[in-house]
């Protein structure tokens, strides 16, 4: 099966790209935006396209011949690339559009008890989520009119080598802002990026699929705090390197958030911290609600040892997601895709930890 793949030098494209050469399952096309972007699926012998993800007609040539196309691409305004890419999918004749949409659609703390059959969220919580919802309800508008069949895929932390999770929370090691809310009793809703190609597989050649959309997820129901875990022991660090916090006031998009976010900034200059013995009692009150204590560190010569702490800032997007309490189901996609995943959390977690060793990153195990 030819399979034209957008946004194929992201992370999600790029391993699709990689999973399904290498392992010779379809016959490959690599769309990329431009040039500079094929560094990735330039190694292979493969033909690639360059097209602008806006441009219908662009992107209706990068098609031709492609019976699937997967869309795995982001950018701004999204409705408008979504509409160019199942415009051209539809006038090139492809016979199924697979989008790799996000589970955010119902919010980044998805309710108890939903299902992809459920009301989406009348009031989205970010404006990205807002986005996607809007992207999706587009593309099944244009489907109503078009030919080509359309399945959304709704995966929540996409981990893995190359992942901004994984490099992320390395990072804020690294910086000393790594953090946990409420001990990190959350529900993370990983899955491992092969198990989401896995998913993008099925996709392609499942029947009676048209117009359905399915949440996607690793088997294992892993909290934050052990997403968190081996990549804490991997760096020699534990939780006593993290920030732990506790209902905290997340920072939105909203002008009063971002106030707070600004003077959060301000309690830790070292002006403010100079004069503070010489401030008023009623005015620290005001210093106390914006500065968070931080607990003082313990270590061991020869053992990793983060910068000194700085203050993280937790946006809504990751406020919400950790404070989630609902492991996301994947029995719709057991039924219609027969989707199983193939790789366990620890296999994946491993894998990932050793590409953060491959990458430079001070591993210690």
């Amino acid at each position: 099966m030819k399979v034209a793949i957008t946004g194929a030098s992201g992370f999600v494209g790029n391993r699709v790209v990689e999973k399904f050469f290498l392992e010779n399952l379809h016959e490959v096309v690599p769309v990329v935006h431009s040039f500079s972007s094929l560094a990735l699926p330039a190694r292979f012998n493969m033909t690639w396209k360059v097209a602008d993800h806006f441009s219908e007609q662009a992107l209706s040539h990068a098609f031709d011949g492609c019976e699937v196309v997967v869309h795995a691409a982001f950018g701004s305004p999204l409705s408008a690339m979504s509409k160019a890419v199942y415009r051209a999918a539809d006038k090139a004749g492809a016979r199924r559009l697979v989008v790799l949409s996000s589970a955010s659609v119902y919010n980044q703390n998805v309710l108890p008890g939903t299902t992809e059959d459920s009301p989406l969220p009348a009031k989205p919580a970010t404006s990205y989520n807002a986005n996607k919802i809007a992207a999706d309800k587009l593309i099944r508008d244009l489907r109503a009119k078009g030919k080509t069949e359309v399945v959304f895929l709704m995966p929540s932390v996409v981990f893995g080598a190359r992942s901004q999770w994984v490099a992320g929370v390395a990072n804020q090691l690294l910086q000393g802002t790594a953090f946990l809310i409420n001990d990190g009793a959350g529900i993370c809703n990983t899955i491992y990026i092969d198990n989401l190609v896995e998913a993008v597989r099925l996709c392609l050649s499942a029947t009676d699929v048209d117009g359905e959309a399915f949440f996607v997820s690793d088997n294992e129901t892993v909290t934050w705090k052990e997403f968190h875990n081996p990549i804490l022991a991997a760096m020699g660090a534990t939780t006593e390197d993290l920030h732990l916090l506790y209902n905290p006031v997340l920072a939105g998009e909203t002008p009063r958030e971002l106030m707070r976010l600004r003077l959060q900034g301000m309690v830790e200059t070292k002006t403010v911290k100079r004069i503070k013995p010489h401030v008023p009692e009623k005015f620290m009150k005001v210093y106390r609600l914006l500065q968070t204590p931080l607990k003082e560190r313990r270590g061991e010569p020869d053992m990793w040892m983060p910068p000194p702490v700085k203050r993280p800032q937790v946006n809504l997007d990751m406020g919400l997601l950790q404070q989630c309490t609902y492991k996301l189901p994947n029995a719709k996609a057991e039924r219609f895709l027969n989707y199983h995943p193939p790789v366990s959390f620890i296999e994946g977690m491993q894998r990932s930890i050793a590409w953060l060793k491959f990458a430079g990153y001070p591993v210690v195990s």
